[in-house]
């Protein structure tokens, strides 16, 4: 089970199998956490959706950043791979 109340408390390893893409403290902070866990949340409530894969399109899109800061998917804490679990 996820609990967002104080911090972000991932379920035991291999429980659900994406959410051990998100080991690592630096992972944790980042928002990509938050839209994979409302992906699972939506997946749960409506399995026949296609909310996740409109998403997945959207963030594919991300824009370059014209700015000093060059903020990518990977800076919002998407790790590399996601994609393949995503669109499940």
């Amino acid at each position: 089970m996820l609990h967002l109340v104080i911090g972000t408390v991932l379920p035991k390893p291999g429980e659900i199998s994406w959410c051990d893409e998100f080991r690592d403290e630096q992972r944790l902070a980042r928002p990509f956490l938050l839209l994979s866990i409302v992906r699972h949340m939506t997946l749960v409530v409506c399995p026949n959706t296609g909310w996740h894969r409109r998403l997945q399109a959207h963030l594919e899109r991300f824009p370059v950043a014209h700015s000093r800061r060059w903020l990518s998917l990977e800076d919002m804490g998407a790790p590399p791979g996601w994609e393949r679990w995503w669109a499940e």
